[in-house]
């Protein structure tokens, strides 16, 4: 996990649903304004990426595209569009959820604690079971669009709202 600012970044495959509680309790214990982000777009992939923030998060869409199309983040399109993100719109399609939008889906997590390391045993037993679509299904399942959270011009953040829409009903089946 890289920490700075109170931003977290952690890159995690989904093992089952032990890994969905220490998501859901760990994480966003620690960073209530946390957002989840997946590859859920590409098939077969279990990953998420947790973004925490302490504070609310605002991405403005117009001014991050400027930013990006700038003559000097050539190397960060170029490594964008390594992993199949060609433009903004391909990055910002991953966003699944907030913290603040799954508490009801949080409510029965355990916590793993220094004393109780029953999750972390368990994970391991769990490994094998493929059980990340699943969760991602079930974090679905609370999916708002995050209009305080992502903000723009009106016509980008409708292609936006559809393409996660189109993205959580191929998500869903």
């Amino acid at each position: 996990m890289k920490k700075n600012n109170n931003i977290s970044l952690n890159f995690k495959p989904l093992l089952g649903a032990v890994q969905s509680h220490l998501l859901r309790r760990w994480i966003f214990t620690v960073f209530p304004n946390g957002s989840v982000w997946s590859n859920y777009n590409l098939e077969g992939t279990d990953d998420l990426v947790l973004f925490g923030k302490v504070e609310e998060t605002h991405i403005d869409i117009d001014k991050l595209e400027e930013r990006l199309n700038a003559k000097d983040y050539d190397l960060v399109r170029k490594s964008l569009a390594e992993v199949n993100f060609f433009n903004l719109e391909d990055l910002l399609l991953t966003y699944t959820g907030r913290a603040k939008d799954m508490q009801d889906w949080m409510a029965d997590a355990q916590l793993n604690t220094d004393r109780d390391l029953r999750l972390g045993y368990l994970a391991g037993i769990a490994y094998n079971l493929q059980e990340g679509q699943l969760i991602g299904r079930n974090i679905l399942e609370y999916y708002k669009f995050p209009y305080e959270m992502i903000t723009g011009s009106d016509e980008k953040i409708r292609s936006l709202e559809k393409g996660l829409k189109d993205n959580l009903m191929i998500f869903s089946r």
